[in-house]
């Protein structure tokens, strides 16, 4: 009775975590689409220290990009969150499990806050550059900018933070994954996929590979939790 018991739990542990994957895939879809809209245009800089503003975004970018980003942002947070909150289940201790869905909630606050502050600044200086008024328009994003670097970088934290984390419960092999599990962690494809948007000569597609390359990042984690089988014994181990 025991073992068909341990074996159900386990069959509904593996289908949380393939449910989970999913919808991060679709969510992760939504937000990519999202974030290549911003990120495909001329990468000339503007004469100021912006984040992720450059020429492009000026009286020759469509603000509906703007709108249609924003609105993939909210139905994408739709199945982040979800996702988000199941990749808590390939931990096996259960404190630190809920540990994991708390700051993974944080996550997606940060996910969301980064993404739409990041957006209004572009939307601000392309609107007024639509308008003819150059210097108010670089006067007013470095003005946002600076305004709201406090959240971005806050976002930041909320961001990297939880994702470390998991990466060290992986490590550690507090997982129902091996240790060579790490090499999917988001953490490190963050740095590849920037590193490679980087590295690239400068065009539409480069800057737009590096506005996605946070969601290239999380799609080939939930990719590889889709994919691979968990070792669900390990919970009997502990």
């Amino acid at each position: 009775m025991k073992r068909r018991e341990s074996a159900a739990g386990k069959q509904m542990a593996e289908k949380r975590i393939r449910r989970s994957s999913i919808a991060g895939i679709i969510g992760c879809i939504f937000f990519g689409i999202g974030d290549w809209l911003l990120g495909w245009v001329e990468p000339g800089i503007v004469d100021r220290a912006f984040l992720l503003i450059r020429e492009g975004h000026g009286a020759d970018y469509g603000l509906m990009r703007v709108a249609v980003t924003l609105v993939l942002g909210i139905a994408g947070m739709m199945f982040l969150l979800p996702g988000y909150q199941g990749m808590a289940e390939i931990v096996v201790d259960e404190k630190r499990k809920r540990r994991l869905r708390f700051t993974m909630a944080l996550c997606a606050a940060g996910w969301l806050a980064l993404h739409f502050t990041v957006a209004a600044g572009i939307w601000v200086y392309s609107w007024l550059m639509h308008q003819g008024m150059e210097e108010l328009a670089v006067e007013s994003a470095a003005g946002i900018t600076k305004m709201l670097m406090p959240t971005q970088m806050t976002a930041y934290v909320f961001i990297y933070l939880p994702l470390i984390q998991m990466l060290v419960y992986v490590l550690r092999r507090q997982t129902v994954y091996k240790r060579t599990a790490a090499l999917a962690a988001p953490v490190l494809w963050m740095a590849v996929l920037g590193t490679a948007a980087g590295c690239m000569p400068a065009s539409p597609f480069s800057t737009g590979m590096f506005a996605l390359c946070m969601n290239g990042a999380m799609m080939v984690w939930f990719v590889f939790c889709l994919i691979k089988k968990p070792v669900l014994d390990k919970q009997e181990e502990r």
